[in-house]
Formats: structure tokens, C-alpha cells, sequence
């Protein structure tokens, strides 16, 4: 059985970074999810109650 894979939230506006970004990651086993603003990355959809928390 392998070992559970790692996910990976890339954050940033400019595509190329993210592109390369998510390219390396997944090359090295990762699952990785991508946004284009701090607002998308933080959407009650893209996250489960567990992923994130945030202190105020």
C-alpha cells in the first residue's frame, strides 16, 4: 500500500507560477490545488470544515 499523498494549495495571480508550480508538485506525488486570489483559495466550496483555520 503506498503512503497517502500530501494535497497542496498553490496560491497566485500569475498563471506561469502556478503552472510550473503545480508541474514540479505533481512530479514529486503531491495533489495539488490551485487558486488565483487569497478570496478563491479561501471559498467555503474549496475547503472542508478541517483544512483551515484562521485566527482573528
Amino acid at each position: 500500500m503506498s503512503e497517502p499523498t500530501a494535497t497542496v494549495l498553490i496560491v497566485d495571480d500569475a498563471y506561469l507560477v502556478r503552472w510550473v508550480l503545480h508541474n514540479r508538485l505533481i512530479a514529486e506525488g503531491f495533489h495539488v490545488l490551485e487558486a488565483n486570489s487569497v478570496s478563491d483559495a479561501l471559498a467555503p466550496e474549496r475547503l472542508a470544515p478541517a483544512d483551515c483555520s484562521t485566527n482573528h
